[in-house]
């Protein structure tokens, strides 16, 4: 097969479907781990994550008056995603397990709660890597220089500890991830979007949440070649990562 008809094949609708995930491949581990470490895992993770959220969040509205709302940083909203996307897969572990160690029959719902939780996935690992390169590449470098941002561990498990999680969880679980799935990751960008240019409306001093790229009136060209970037080289190299990701994942199960 040529490189056209490779192209072809890649750019099929059934490329960009959730997978049916069967039983055994969904509730369990890549790796042959005890239930109860996985669970444990799970919880741990979970609550972690959780617990630095609400810190976040306190502790930004506890600063002075601040013009742009916690929700409105894209930050937050992936961070937030992950921590549903970890409460809802212990959620899912527990009710699968349960089946199959009292021999319940496997509830109708949870080939949906399946999928939700992997299309999530899907979109919080690219996501995260997005979130840490642009931040500790661009934002926070920038904004040290001028002496406007400080090093605090908040932030850090923000904007870092964010892609640490999303790593564990690619080398650990055994969902499968195709390149086409960055679908879901600009269907999450663009409602983002969405939810700014509400916020930018509805604010009465029309205030921005990242000028170097939502500023068009002000720098038309650096926020437009900023978008670009990010859209079609930034946000593709992550999910270039994340399927490196998976095929680190598999050599080393399969050894």
């Amino acid at each position: 097969m040529g490189f056209c008809g490779k192209l072809r094949s890649v750019l099929r609708l059934q490329y960009t479907k959730i997978p049916t995930l069967d039983y055994e491949d969904f509730h369990k581990p890549q790796w042959n781990w005890h239930p109860a470490i996985y669970c444990a895992y799970r919880v741990i993770t979970a609550v972690y994550c959780t617990c630095w959220v609400g810190v976040s969040a306190h502790r930004y509205y506890n600063r002075e008056p601040q013009p742009v709302p916690w929700v409105a940083f894209l930050t937050n909203w992936t961070f937030c995603l992950i921590c549903i996307y970890l409460w809802t897969s212990l959620v899912v572990f527990l009710i699968l397990q349960g089946c199959e160690r009292f021999k319940w029959k496997r509830p109708c719902s949870s080939r949906c709660l399946s999928r939700i939780v992997c299309g999530m996935f899907y979109i919080c690992v690219p996501t995260a890597f997005y979130v840490t390169t642009v931040y500790y590449g661009a934002f926070f470098p920038y904004l040290a220089l001028r002496g406007e941002k400080e090093f605090e561990v908040s932030d850090f498990h923000l904007h870092a500890v964010n892609t640490i999680v999303t790593i564990a969880e690619t080398l650990i679980v055994r969902y499968p991830v195709r390149f086409m799935h960055i679908l879901f990751v600009y269907l999450f960008a663009q409602t983002w979007c969405t939810e700014n240019l509400w916020f930018w409306f509805t604010d009465p001093t029309h205030h921005i949440v990242y000028p170097i790229i939502n500023e068009y009136s002000v720098h038309p060209l650096e926020a437009t070649g900023a978008v670009l970037f990010m859209a079609l080289l930034l946000i593709p190299a992550c999910q270039l990562a994340f399927l490196g990701l998976q095929k680190v994942r598999i050599k080393l199960s399969n050894k």
